[in-house]
């Protein structure tokens, strides 16, 4: 059996309590005992997509230093960043 974490427990119950009808996140907060910003943003998320599911972090975001300056420079060229300051 897959190990769930802490934060899916969470996003699954409020996603169960609002399905039943559950709605108003104090009433959610009351219930579960949860984090009054965990609920929130759950509930926002709901509202937004319907759904709880926790986004996947992109596998490759690695980023160089010499990079991540070339960006920088294009985008705020009044800071003149150099590597190493990166």
């Amino acid at each position: 059996m897959a190990h769930i974490s802490v934060f899916e427990t969470r996003r699954l119950t409020v996603k169960e309590l609002w399905f039943n009808n559950v709605r108003k996140p104090a009433k959610i907060i009351k219930i579960t005992g949860y984090p009054k910003s965990t609920v929130y943003d759950i509930v926002n998320r709901l509202k937004e997509t319907g759904n709880v599911e926790h986004l996947p972090c992109p596998v490759n975001n690695a980023t160089t230093p010499a990079l991540m300056t070339k960006k920088l420079n294009s985008t705020y060229p009044e800071l003149n960043v150099s590597t190493r300051t990166v």
